[in-house]
């Protein structure tokens, strides 16, 4: 999150939430109406235990399900899975493409000599908030036996930040935040539109006023309904268009404030749900939201987590092909390579921008469901980079405008957002700064003088200008405070990470209802292959969400193939919010299987 629509919405106050969360909510409207569209096809099917028989290429002995599962990739979603999986009893093997477990969960320590404990940055997940929809997140990490995790406050805003656009510096905290114009833009933006604090109310509070209605005069089903039949063709673009007449300029200069080049081309949905997490409409003020990080990096979670499990994650085992064998295993090639192992099944929990690099064709798996295929192929990921610089001292806690403990700075200069270091008291101060957090088009073109982990040093000085440029000092005040050897930046490209081929789900109009999550929750090959990730959730982009996908593959699997272990699981590791009744899931596989079906 970035900009001051969520600089805003931080400071709020947690409302009174419905009993389940409205991405939970959003799942269970999709799930009714993904069965209502298949009504008639579904009355003709006989029941699931049934289907699952008929199966082809079900194993003929009973001891092929004692196969172990393989889980494919290390981070969230795969660990957790295999948490879970340890806890039932079932063996699986863990394979990772590199050489870590995390993921998108990565922290960046640099190397010595360390002049204190806190010389690291967030490459990917660095902020939780303590909201409904974060609840599987905060049970890991509270209730599930994890060694060396502390959650910090996390600072989400703070006074003396700067915002600087149209080469114009303010302080977010001061007077000029509501002046009239204080960018200099009367030439290009309408006056209502001018003053930051008028651009903040409008987003806030008008922009996407008309479909929050609809969760105020409707009980929360009929207005998912609504929502969805009303707004899903809309692009938060061509809604300002369609709705308030905006022009193309003036849209552009609301995105640069609240968001990134091109993040309101995402689909108006996925706006109105997340705001919609944050203040519901006419509730009573709570307590406010409280955001946390974790002490030493959010690495220390999935550290723990492999820590916790009975067998390890096998590194640098980037899976290439997944093959359903005629005696109905599974088997897969590993860096090109055919394992002697067999599976009973796979879940798979890489990003689908690196599934759909892996070989699924053999046998027909991929062709065997194209509008599943087409989906794997189709989902867009956001692009980010994080730029980490570590300084002589913690100079902007030290500026004569004011002292900076955590918060973020914006500019529509190319580094767009600076992120300051959050610490509990007690902690040496970090010398740390994310200077530069970038997302869409503004990651894409930082992205190319990042390679490695290496800053092109046109990108150095690029970065070091723009700092200066954002906080109102001359070049040398910053450059003074920063040795230029290597070993003080480092910069990370999630685009073009080859472990992950992008940041995060970023869906557009109709994509996450129509096709992801309908299309990529379904098993494949014969009910042996599952599917999961922070873009099969109906919470994406959070880890939370990865986390509620493994909770759901583990359930298709369970279901399939240990239904005498779904109890337990339940009993150990709740039930999902994504369905009315636990029978809508067994008519969810129903659907999802009967392609399968001997003919």
């Amino acid at each position: 999150m970035s900009g001051y629509q969520h600089l805003q919405s931080a400071a709020s106050d947690i409302p009174d939430f419905p009993s389940e969360h409205i991405f939970a909510h959003r799942a269970r409207y999709l799930t009714r109406r993904y069965l209502e569209d298949h009504s008639d096809v579904l009355s003709g099917l006989p029941p699931l235990k049934e289907i699952v028989e008929k199966l082809p290429n079900r194993h003929p002995h009973s001891d092929a399900a004692q196969e172990p599962v393989c889980i494919i990739g290390a981070g969230a979603a795969g660990l957790y899975t295999a948490m879970i999986l340890d806890s039932l009893g079932i063996p699986y093997q863990l394979l990772e493409a590199s050489d870590r477990v995390g993921g998108r969960m990565h922290t960046y320590t640099f190397p010595p000599p360390n002049r204190s404990s806190y010389e690291y940055f967030e490459l990917g997940a660095m902020r939780f908030p303590d909201t409904p929809y974060m609840k599987r997140t905060f049970d890991l990490v509270r209730n599930r036996g994890l060694q060396n995790i502390k959650l910090i406050d996390f600072a989400f805003s703070s006074d003396n930040t700067f915002a600087c656009y149209n080469g114009v510096n303010i302080i977010t905290s001061g007077p000029n935040f509501s002046a009239p114009d204080p960018f200099n833009i009367k030439d290009y933006v309408p006056a209502n539109f001018r003053s930051p604090k008028d651009v903040n109310t409008f987003l806030s509070k008008i922009a996407i006023d008309e479909p929050r209605q609809l969760f105020l005069k409707n009980n929360i089903q009929t207005a998912l309904e609504l929502l969805y039949k009303n707004y899903d063709s809309y692009s938060m673009r061509s809604w300002l268009m369609a709705k308030f007449q905006l022009s193309s300029s003036t849209i552009n200069w609301l995105e640069t404030l609240d968001k990134s080049t091109g993040w309101y081309d995402r689909g108006l949905i996925e706006n109105v749900l997340e705001s919609l997490a944050f203040d519901w409409p006419g509730a009573t003020p709570g307590k406010p939201v409280a955001w946390h990080c974790f002490l030493g990096g959010t690495s220390t979670v999935p550290v723990a987590m492999h820590n916790s499990l009975k067998t390890k994650a096998q590194f640098n085992s980037r899976v290439t092909q997944i093959n359903e064998e005629a005696g109905g295993l599974m088997s897969v090639a590993v860096n090109g390579k055919p394992l002697s192992q067999r599976f009973s099944s796979v879940i798979c929990t890489i990003p689908l921008g690196c599934l759909s690099l892996v070989n699924l064709v053999y046998d027909s798996i991929a062709y065997f469901n194209y509008p599943q295929w087409s989906a794997i192929r189709e989902l867009q990921y956001s692009s980010s980079i994080k730029i980490g610089i570590r300084f002589t001292e913690p100079w902007w806690e030290h500026l004569q405008s004011g002292k900076i403990v955590g918060g973020q700075s914006f500019t529509d200069l190319p580094i767009r957002t600076t992120v300051y270091p959050s610490y509990p008291p007690g902690i040496p101060k970090s010398n740390v700064l994310i200077a530069s957090y970038c997302w869409t088009a503004d990651a894409e073109r930082l992205g190319a003088l990042i390679k490695d982990g290496k800053a092109d040093p046109l990108l150095v000085e690029l970065v070091i200008r723009d700092l200066a440029a954002l906080h109102n000092v001359a070049d040398t005040y910053i450059w003074n405070r920063f040795v230029n050897d290597g070993t003080n930046i480092f910069a990370w490209d999630w685009l073009h990470n080859p472990y992950t081929c992008g940041a995060f789900a970023l869906f557009g109009p109709g994509e996450f209802a129509d096709s992801i999550f309908t299309q990529i929750n379904k098993p494949a090959a014969n009910g042996k292959l599952f599917f999961a990730g922070e873009a099969l959730s109906s919470c994406h982009g959070w880890v939370a969400g990865a986390l509620d996908s493994s909770w759901l593959a583990v359930n298709n699997y369970l279901t399939l193939l240990h239904p005498e272990k779904l109890q337990q699981f339940k009993k150990d590791w709740g039930e999902s919010e994504y369905w009315d009744t636990p029978k809508q899931q067994e008519d969810v596989l129903r659907l999802g299987l009967r392609h399968h079906l001997k003919k």
